[in-house]
């Protein structure tokens, strides 16, 4: 073979691309040894497969790293008639299917290419595809060659079928795949084919008879593949298990325990770790850019320092073992299988023990929630680097240790950073409702760092205005919205907006959208008494204006004077909500929560009563802070004045008491 052969001992993953060959000299030749069952693949698994690549090429288009992975081809090294070849020990029957599409693939530009009066099929095998010999069909190098007669002779395909089975599955498939490759884009598949769909290449070594063990438990068919398969695969393979001393087909059986022990270990912390509450507390996908399928991969990146940086790369960890094992094994420190076991067992003792070290902080309320923050927040620290920095340490220094490391990372924020719109006012916000939940008796509580991560991911976190945005005398859309409000406030049901029933005044209406639009309350009449039933009527004269003129400000004002009335029976309850104050304190703390996107964009500039009492009944069955819930509860106000407003006064409860929960992390003052 030519100097790109692969090395023995391999555990790697190769493209097709890879085994093919610009000459015949240089083939790569395989050899089915006649213990192996013949060829069996159906026509449904050829064109699944096909199918499967053409659904990869439209998917690598958003994903140009992705590939597609094929199960295991497990090979050894033998000699036949002084030729060298690969004995194909498991995966000959996807190997044949792969030689038998680049058949057709050839075929295909043998068509596009030939002369009119050429023979209609091509008659030998690609010259850059490989060859291989079973042991138990001896013709088959002649026969594999004819495969394209099949496509144009009946007779030619009946001689396959009378051969053996194997033939008539050879000519089944090859043409059941031309039909289907006929009709797509042959360059663009072919690409896909050799540059990015790969084997799971393994090369056991030299006398090791149990070479497959480590893929036994794979499926038949094609599978996707990561780092943490791969890893395990490496550590747990049958040739890291000394044998028994003049016995050389039986492996000790006390070491072999070793390793059915860690497979067994690493599937439980697998399992462990896809419960998303410790998953949320250790791992941010928007931080770190990875989505993982096998979440212990996460760990084994961390033991190889794996960095942001190379997250593009990835088989990244993977070959960090790889190419440790494989410097070992050519320095000669792996020769001897017990030193490849004691290293299998070093390398998982790591993994295992900073897994129940997070296991440890995840039970500690206290550590739970600062460890939370710090990964959250300060990209200094990971897992890794708090494993080195923890252990010694009693739990109080480790809550004082963190405590410092929380101080560090909010030093720089002051008030004058906690405006809407910088980044500074969610960090604090996030902290702050964290802190709430550290600082309740009851043990049980915690902030969701799995929920509040999962909103982000899909919805979104918006910096919500308390008190709204809006500024008196509202338009139009405005004046509507707020009557709306106000009857759901009074009679607790949203009113509907429906279009006219009656279509000659629908058409009437059609040149102005605005028009089209009749609203209509729902509401049982006998649940509301008679000034709450007027109240309503004067609101639904809001929501019945045909003009596009305001009401004037004088009717607006004894409507809501009405409405104030009977909710306070004296002033203006919604004085704070009207009254044009400096956008600089609109736009303090003090008038912000976190708010995932969903519920805010829904609630628009609605008063404050009508969004505390959808927030309070968690409308959208969103995950909502304890902070943000607190606010819409007034459990800050000393004295509630106002139901129906947010005021400067509940606002300065508020702040004072973000103050005081953060005093021991950053020094906050007042605006001025």
């Amino acid at each position: 073979m030519s100097e790109s052969k692969i090395e023995y001992n391999s555990l790697d993953l190769v493209p097709v691309g890879k085994l093919l060959r610009s000459n015949q000299s240089d083939w790569l030749r395989f050899f089915v040894p006649a213990y192996q069952r013949g060829y069996r693949w159906s026509v449904e698994q050829v064109v699944q497969l096909i199918d499967d690549l053409e659904e990869f090429r439209t998917r690598r288009e958003a994903n140009p790293n992705a590939f597609y992975c094929l199960q295991p081809l497990v090979v050894r090294p033998v000699r036949q008639s002084d030729i060298e070849s690969l004995e194909v020990i498991d995966g000959q029957q996807r190997l044949t299917t792969i030689l038998l599409i680049l058949q057709v693939m050839r075929q295909l530009q043998y068509e596009e290419e030939r002369d009119e009066d050429a023979k209609p099929y091509f008659t030998r095998l690609p010259k850059d595809a490989f060859d291989i010999k079973y042991e138990t069909r001896n013709h088959s190098s002649e026969w594999l060659p004819k495969l394209s007669e099949v496509l144009f002779s009946d007779e030619v395909f009946e001689k396959f079928d009378n051969q053996n089975c194997d033939y008539s599955h050879f000519a089944e498939v090859f043409r059941a795949a031309y039909e289907r490759l006929k009709n797509v884009d042959r360059y663009s598949f072919q690409t896909i084919l050799t540059n990015h769909t790969y084997f799971i290449w393994y090369m056991p070594s030299e006398g090791d008879d149990n070479n497959v063990e480590i893929f036994d438990r794979l499926n038949a068919g094609k599978i996707g593949l990561d780092n943490a398969e791969l890893v395990k695969a490496l550590l747990l393979q049958s040739s890291n298990i000394p044998v028994v001393e003049n016995s050389a087909n039986r492996m000790n059986i006390s070491d072999r325990d070793v390793i059915q022990k860690i497979a067994l270990e690493w599937d439980n912390i697998e399992r462990r770790l896809h419960d998303d509450s410790l998953w949320g507390f250790i791992y941010s996908e928007t931080n770190h850019g990875l989505e993982y399928e096998n979440r212990i991969e996460y760990l084994l990146d961390l033991q190889q320092d794996k960095t942001l940086e190379e997250k593009e790369q990835h088989f990244f960890t993977f070959n960090a073992y790889l190419k440790f094992y494989r410097q070992m094994m050519k320095d000669g420190g792996f020769k001897d299988s017990s030193q490849r076991l004691k290293w299998v067992k070093e390398e998982w003792d790591k993994i295992k023990n900073l897994f129940e070290l997070v296991m440890e902080w995840y039970e500690s309320r206290h550590l739970y929630h600062r460890i939370g923050f710090i990964l959250e927040y300060n990209s200094n620290y990971n897992l890794k680097k708090l494993e080195t920095i923890l252990p010694p340490l009693s739990q109080s220094e480790r809550i004082n240790t963190l405590d410092g490391i929380i101080c560090d990372t909010v030093k720089n924020i002051t008030s004058k950073k906690l405006f809407h719109g910088n980044k500074e006012l969610s960090e604090i916000l996030f902290l702050y409702n964290i802190l709430l939940e550290d600082r309740r008796y009851n043990d049980t509580a915690r902030f969701s760092f799995a929920d509040y991560k999962q909103v982000r991911k899909n919805i979104g976190w918006d910096q919500e205005h308390v008190a709204s945005n809006q500024d008196h005398e509202p338009d139009e859309k405005e004046q509507k919205e707020l009557a709306t409000d106000l009857i759901e406030l009074i009679t607790g049901n949203k009113p509907k907006l429906v279009y006219a029933n009656n279509e000659e005044v629908f058409n009437s209406q059609a040149q102005d959208e605005e028009k089209q639009i009749k609203y209509e309350l729902e509401v049982a009449s006998d649940l509301l008494d008679a000034e709450e039933t007027k109240l309503c009527e004067q609101l639904l004269s809001i929501l019945n204006q045909q003009d596009d003129s305001k009401l004037e400000k004088t009717e607006l004002d004894k409507i809501y004077e009405a409405i104030f009335k009977h909710f306070n029976g004296h002033k203006d309850p919604l004085k704070d909500y009207f009254i044009s104050v400096q956008k600089r304190e609109k736009d303090f703390i003090w008038n912000f929560v976190l708010l995932n996107a969903k519920t805010n964009r829904s609630y628009g500039n609605h008063i404050f009563p009508v969004k505390r009492r959808r927030i309070l009944a968690d409308e959208f069955k969103v995950y909502t802070p304890v902070g943000t819930r607190n606010v819409f509860e007034k459990a800050y106000s000393r004295k509630i004045e106002h139901f129906l407003a947010w005021t400067r006064t509940d606002a300065k409860a508020y702040w004072e008491d973000i103050k005081h929960v953060l005093n021991n992390y950053v020094q906050l003052t007042d605006i001025e």
